[in-house]
């Protein structure tokens, strides 16, 4: 047996006896003799390719010494049962480590993100919208070993920042992901699920959305009946603004119009003189369009005036709106 050391930002062994090597000759040295915690367990990981978790020991280093990575063998008794690597242990810390596919157990994983509305509001003029993301992972482990039950470990990956809800609590969790513990006995099954869910918020403009819209987030009750009855307001407002500016491009295409043809009739006025029968007809006309372009002038501006109107109206509607 040996004792460790640290110096600086590194470690070292000191062995307890002293050993001496002939000239060009080498010796490979023990530094741990006892034995070290472990327990078999199978591995099912993120990482994990195919339907079988793996065969895998759970190694806690319970001497004072730190371990060294690299290369190691497992032996199931007197049986080599495959190799792996470890990283570097610390004192008194735990490692899992796998090493051969375990095949009398089938593991069947389920994945699936949804998004949840959870809230609408609506808050001068922009509507604010409260969703639930939820990234759903579930793995089915089934043991086709009828003789002996199986600790499984299941790593599922984890999303910082993020809420879980599970089947089952976590015995570890490391910064990427969460360890949960399954005893399946011979012969059965058993079901692990993770849940993890971050709040997002979300604002986009009234005139971004429609009722249909709000409706479905009403029927997943996400929004109130008072936030419904405040795009409607909001809506009706808008639809009054939108009618009135549709009556001035109305009221200046009907001016364009009337130009148009007064323009023609002075063409045809050049062509004729003062005592042809037309040139009384055309001045008529000219009349007429003159009427009928004041007339459409002081429209506009009655137009203009209620569209002013209905602007301050729908502006000071959704400035003081605030509905949950």
């Amino acid at each position: 047996m040996a004792s460790g050391g640290d110096e600086g930002e590194v470690f070292f062994f000191r062995l307890n006896n002293p050993v001496s090597v002939q000239k060009r000759q080498s010796a490979m040295l023990p530094i741990i003799t006892g034995a070290i915690e472990g327990r078999r367990v199978s591995v099912f990981s993120p990482t994990t390719q195919g339907n079988h978790p793996y065969r895998g020991v759970e190694l806690t280093n319970s001497t004072s010494l730190k371990l060294m990575p690299g290369p190691l063998s497992v032996y199931d008794g007197s049986v080599f049962a495959g190799d792996s690597q470890i990283g570097y242990i610390g004192a008194g810390e735990s490692r899992m480590l796998a090493y051969a596919v375990d095949l009398d157990v089938d593991a069947e994983r389920t994945t699936n993100q949804k998004t949840i509305v959870q809230k609408v509001s609506i808050i001068d003029g922009v509507i604010y919208k409260v969703d639930a993301i939820e990234s759903m992972y579930a793995i089915t482990l089934t043991n086709h070993d009828s003789a002996l039950d199986r600790t499984i470990i299941v790593e599922v990956p984890r999303h910082k920042e993020w809420t879980l809800s599970s089947s089952i609590k976590p015995y570890e969790t490391t910064d990427s992901l969460y360890r949960f513990e399954v005893e399946v006995e011979a012969g059965e099954a058993e079901k692990v699920s993770a849940t993890q869910t971050r709040e997002q918020r979300t604002s986009i403009t009234l005139t971004s959305t429609n009722l249909p819209t709000l409706l479905s987030y009403q029927r997943q009750g996400a929004a109130s009946q008072a936030v419904i009855d405040a795009f409607k307001g909001y809506a009706s407002r808008r639809a009054e603004v939108d009618a009135a500016k549709d009556k001035i491009k109305h009221n200046e295409s009907e001016t364009r119009r009337v130009s148009t043809d007064q323009m023609r009739i002075r063409d045809l006025l050049r062509a004729v003189t003062r005592q042809d029968s037309l040139y009384a007809r055309y001045m008529g006309t000219l009349e007429s369009h003159e009427d009928s372009l004041d007339a459409l002038r002081a429209e506009r501006q009655s137009l203009i005036a209620q569209l002013e109107q209905k602007k301050q109206t729908l502006d000071l509607y959704v400035r003081t709106l605030r509905v949950e």
